[in-house]
């Protein structure tokens, strides 16, 4: 289907979805064919294994328990720690890290 683009502007709606559909249009400027309005197909990217080998570095113990509960302890707010699964709380109990953190100087000032 050709079509002039005084007519095309008004009927942008219905042309996309011919063209969807599979029909050719095709937008004409005085008569002269300038745009052929088609279905967009995403370009099919090749996924290449390994491709950023080299470029991706992890410590020698990025798994150890240390590294999981210094994450824990960032993940989990300090309010939600007391009713957390086991399995989320760091392995030292929580009273006893509190016990080893320095007092805030408010807490200092309220002990006096």
């Amino acid at each position: 289907m050709q079509i002039n683009m005084h007519e095309a502007k008004s009927q942008l709606s219905k042309l996309v979805q011919a063209a969807l559909d599979g029909e050719e249009v095709i937008i004409a400027r005085n008569g002269a064919p300038v745009v052929q309005l088609i279905k967009h197909t995403p370009a099919k990217v090749k996924r290449k294994p390994g491709s950023l080998k080299g470029q991706i570095w992890l410590a020698d113990d990025w798994d150890s328990p240390e590294t999981k509960r210094i994450i824990n302890d960032m993940m989990i707010p300090m309010e939600l720690r007391a009713s957390a699964p086991s399995a989320l709380v760091a392995a030292e109990p929580i009273a006893a890290c509190r016990a080893k953190a320095p007092k805030s100087k408010t807490a200092q000032r309220r002990k006096k």
